[in-house]
């Protein structure tokens, strides 16, 4: 097996592919958390007063029902099934929207992948001396500890700031209203969290960074990796095989389609089958739109009389452009004489201008 030394190689594109297949997809968490913490200071603006409403409300009730409550199991079960609805009228809202916030910055990292190769047991994660090299000595582990640290350090900060320059409105929490108290948390929670947002998206774009290229320097290839994968892969006799076939294939049918556009088929009559199509407004000289030798030429001298294209026999015609003239290319300046009386022809015969 290759040492890491030798893998010098950018990954190929069937490496990539088999990493993907596997959900191994470069991707941020950051980006994940940032987005979450910006919805969650947007959602401040909207969703608090609500939450805000939803709790005094609930409050108006339980004090209204005080007098008259008695503790018994079926007072109990009212007053627990109303605290329930409360808590499921503020919570599932800001749940749903907060999971598919994650769902659409995942996604957007690398698309949606699926499997359970990542689940799968593997019993070298049993050991515990290999795993705790691996930790020690993972540059990931140091990128992650340094960018942790980083965040603690400036989210301590941004809080910090925050709260000392809204000391006015806390200070004196416990003597306002309870709407202005809920207010004044708000808006020192919405401060808070929009600031620790944008910085975390901002941190989130070096980490991707450093992500991607981590996850490309983990897929490097030796020399001898890229040799044998090529080898599989594009020197397979049968792979090979096989993809000329469905070139073939696909090539025999858009040829075929072009046919019914023709304007005339020149045959051999039997071997070799011609068709040109000539528009004045657009080309130079008449084209060829398919051509093809015995089996092929039966083909498409069928498809043409299906299709009502003239089919006219010029044996020598008929070979020479088989032979010089490709698919998609203008007859050579020599045959314009020969195509041109066949095309005048066929005009005639349609009643149209050559």
């Amino acid at each position: 097996m290759a040492d890491k030394g030798d893998k010098t190689e950018k990954p190929t594109h069937w490496r990539l592919q088999k990493a993907r297949r596997e959900g191994n997809i470069p991707r941020s968490k950051e980006i994940n958390e940032g987005f979450i913490l910006l919805m969650l200071a947007i959602s401040m603006i909207y969703y608090l007063p609500f939450v805000g409403r939803t709790i005094i409300d609930s409050f108006r009730y339980f004090y209204s029902v005080a007098p008259y409550f008695r503790l018994d199991i079926t007072n109990f079960i009212h007053l627990m099934g109303v605290a329930l609805k409360i808590f499921v009228i503020i919570m599932i809202p800001i749940s749903v929207f907060f999971l598919a916030v994650s769902v659409i910055t995942t996604v957007s990292q690398g698309g949606f992948k699926f499997t359970f190769k990542r689940l799968s047991w593997n019993f070298e994660r049993l050991n515990f001396f290999k795993g705790f090299k691996k930790i020690i000595a993972s540059r990931g582990t140091l990128v992650e500890l340094l960018k942790n640290f980083i965040k603690i350090i400036v989210i301590a900060w941004i809080s910090y700031t925050t709260i000392k320059g809204n000391l006015d409105k806390l200070i004196f929490l416990s003597q306002k209203p309870f709407e202005v108290i809920l207010r004044n948390i708000g808006e020192v929670a919405f401060s808070i969290s929009f600031k620790v947002a944008i910085f975390i998206l901002f941190l989130s774009i070096f980490d991707y960074i450093y992500q991607r290229y981590d996850y490309m320097e983990n897929l490097k290839m030796s020399k001898q990796e890229v040799k044998e994968e090529f080898k599989q892969y594009e020197g397979n006799p049968q792979i090979k095989g096989r993809i000329r076939n469905i070139q073939y294939s696909y090539a025999m049918k858009r040829m075929m389609q072009e046919v019914p556009k023709a304007d005339v088929v020149i045959t051999n009559p039997e071997h070799y089958a011609v068709a040109l199509k000539y528009d004045k407004d657009k080309m130079q000289a008449p084209e060829v739109v398919a051509k093809g030798a015995d089996y092929i030429a039966l083909k498409i001298k069928s498809v043409a009389k299906e299709n009502d294209v003239p089919i006219v026999e010029n044996p020598p015609l008929a070979r020479r452009i088989y032979k010089d003239v490709e698919i998609g290319d203008p007859i050579p300046m020599e045959l314009y004489q020969a195509v041109a009386e066949v095309l005048a022809y066929v005009f005639k015969l349609k009643g149209r201008r050559f």
